[in-house]
């Protein structure tokens, strides 16, 4: 974006969705030409060689011009004292003003009429935006503060980035203008990451944030190690014409000069903040998470170790012993033919490679609001897309083209959405891993080997038991199919018939035949439902990890509840003092100067619900004002300002 005189680059319709622009209804008078031209109204300035009082500035004057020397806003080089400023992170924390800490400065840039100035910053060399100033924040020297700033905010950024960029221009026609966070050196808002994603400006922890102010995070949420806010890119712009502002305002509606200021209900026709919230996450860390991912992996573990002792478990064993003699007893329909001993041996083996990897890996709602981790122990949301939900009517355009002074999560339809949100991520993720749970305990592996030793009664004298020999039958699958019932089992028989009578032998052998089939097509569901008599129980979930994942759901309802639905903590979005629409200034903000005005991307306040000693951080601010004319600079008025 342009900041130089003519102001000739705007926003596109692409653009707007990214940053809130103030509503207003501009009155071009720079570079009007033609017969508009020859309208403009000339403002008295100058009283020969002697300062005009402010008495002297009449109503007369203003419309009509004055005799006694004048400027009109086509031509004001040289009418006007002006200021502005950038601070890509400002506020107060314990006490301590962070606006009057040298290495967290910004760049204010002020203009006495004559010539420019700025403690901070380098003045560009670019004829299209003069009497401008840059300078990154420096974020090492940040780092080398002896205040517990750096452990409140984690800035982790290379200024190179341009996201912490602050920018300052101060010109005597009137025209001023201040900008910082992730704005070019000319002082425009950076929209490069529209396509290729903004860089995030840092992060902040509540826990160290509520530990400056004395307060305990656990003490207050409960089972919540810590709750940070990741910032994405941030910017704050303000510009502001004090001629265009003087020339439009109503002289009636104002208790002061308005060679001074115009109204605030006014001040639009001159005045543009406008700011970028590229993101704010919210992530909630808990040691329940990792508690869910301990008590989940060790309901794996016992499958896996239920699995590994299959082989020497006596009630399977039984299990199958009962169910095979069952079976082939059921089948024999001549007495002459008996079961002998009945031998079982039996093997299994489970992969839980892919249920292992499932229960690590983050999940999320159907409406990807939020984020679970159970790994690194998080649950974060996406602020905008939670607002988004809650208000679907108000942030189609995620944090951007709000009014001033959005408070965004002090309300309980916020908290209902989040918990909604929250409460269908851990359904989905139980959903799954009961599933896969299933599908695991059906994958394993089972053999089985079943011998059966044949009897054969033979009755002359009186009556014997022949051994005749054994039918010995094999299955192997897996769980599932041995349940299902489709599984064959392989049968062979070493028998020894000729012991018997010729006419004994078709019938023992028909039998046998029968047994055989038996086999062939029962003994898989016998082997597989005395497998899941065992191994059925653990295909859902334990009741200690079902408690945990009710745990869960209700941290991410303390933490809004606690913190920010009760005002503890605050985050507002487009702050601005003086606002002409929205919420109320911030309060720390009521005593700015008349005739200034603020604007900061993000506003994050600690405890000022608890009538504490609040700390605040301003993250993207921009400033502009008090403009004066020289009259008003001359008599005392925005003094000060250097050049």
């Amino acid at each position: 974006m342009n900041f130089g005189r003519h102001r000739t680059s705007r926003l596109t319709a692409a653009d707007r969705h990214r940053w809130s622009v103030v509503p207003r209804t501009r009155l071009y008078r720079r570079g009007i030409a033609g017969a508009a031209a020859a309208m403009l109204v000339s403002v008295a300035l100058l009283a020969q060689t002697s300062v005009t009082s402010e008495a002297t500035w009449n109503d007369a004057e203003w419309v009509n011009g004055s005799t006694i020397g004048s400027v009109s806003c086509e031509d004001p080089e040289g009418a006007f004292a002006t200021r502005g400023e950038g601070r890509a992170l400002s506020g107060s924390l314990l006490g301590i003003d962070l606006d009057n800490v040298a290495s967290v400065h910004g760049v204010e840039a002020t203009n006495n009429g004559e010539s420019s100035h700025a403690d901070f910053g380098r003045k560009l060399d670019d004829p299209a935006f003069p009497d401008s100033y840059a300078d990154p924040l420096d974020v090492e020297a940040i780092q080398a503060l002896d205040v517990p700033l750096t452990s409140v905010l984690q800035l982790g950024l290379d200024t190179s980035t341009g996201a912490a960029n602050q920018f300052g221009q101060a010109q005597n026609s009137g025209e001023a203008a201040g900008a910082s966070g992730y704005v070019t050196n000319n002082g425009g808002i950076n929209l490069d990451g529209s396509s290729g994603g903004y860089p995030e400006l840092g992060t902040v922890s509540l826990s160290n944030l509520l530990s400056v102010g004395g307060e305990d995070l656990q003490a207050i949420v409960g089972d919540v190690a810590d709750v940070d806010l990741t910032v994405g890119a941030v910017a704050g712009r303000a510009s502001f014409d004090a001629c265009e502002a003087a020339w439009n305002a109503d002289p009636t509606s104002q208790t002061e000069t308005m060679h001074t200021r115009a109204a605030a209900s006014d001040i639009i026709q001159g005045l543009d903040r406008e700011y970028l919230a590229s993101s704010l996450t919210t992530t909630i860390r808990s040691d329940l998470l990792g508690d869910l991912l301990a008590g989940t992996g060790s309901a794996v573990g016992n499958i896996e170790t239920t699995v590994n002792g299959l082989s020497s478990n006596q009630g399977v064993l039984n299990g199958v012993l009962s169910g095979v003699t069952s079976l082939l007893n059921g089948l024999i329909s001549n007495p002459i033919l008996s079961l002998g001993n009945v031998s079982v041996a039996l093997n299994a083996s489970v992969n839980t490679q892919a249920i292992r990897s499932l229960i690590t890996q983050p999940f999320h709602d159907e409406d990807r609001l939020l984020t679970v981790d159970p790994t690194a122990g998080t649950i974060t949301f996406d602020t905008a897309a939670v607002l988004a939900s809650a208000f679907p009517g108000e942030y189609g355009e995620g944090l951007n083209s709000l009014p001033p002074n959005t408070d965004l999560l002090g309300n309980q339809v916020v908290v209902d959405a989040l918990t909604d949100a929250l409460g269908d991520a851990l359904d989905a993720w139980t959903t799954r891993v009961t599933g896969a749970l299933a599908e695991t305990i059906n994958a394993v592996t089972v053999s089985a080997t079943v011998t059966i030793a044949l009897k054969v009664e033979v009755c002359t004298l009186g009556c014997i038991k022949l051994d005749i020999g054994t039918i010995t039958a094999k299955v192997g699958d897996s769980l599932g199919a041995l349940l299902s019932g489709g599984s064959v089992a392989t049968v062979t028989t070493d028998l020894n018939l000729g012991v018997l009578g010729v006419l004994l032998r078709p019938v023992v052998q028909a039998l046998v035949n029968t047994l055989v089939g038996g086999l062939v097509s029962g003994l898989g569901k016998i082997v597989g439902d005395a497998v899941e008599g065992v191994l059925g129980p653990l295909r859902s979930l334990p009741s200690t990890v079902t408690s945990l994942i009710a745990d869960v759901l209700s941290v991410g309802s303390a933490v809004y509840n606690r913190l920010f639905l009760s005002g503890l903590v605050s985050l507002t979005v487009n702050a601005q003092n003086r606002p002409v629409s929205g919420g109320e200034p911030p309060p720390d903000w009521q005593e700015l100067d008349e005739g200034r005005y603020d604007v900061a991307a993000l506003r994050i306040e600690l405890l000022g619900a608890a009538g504490k000693d609040s700390v605040r951080l301003y993250l993207g601010r921009a400033s502009v004002g008090r403009g004066c004319s020289i009259i008003g600079f001359a008599s005392g008025e925005c003094a000060g300002y250097g050049g």
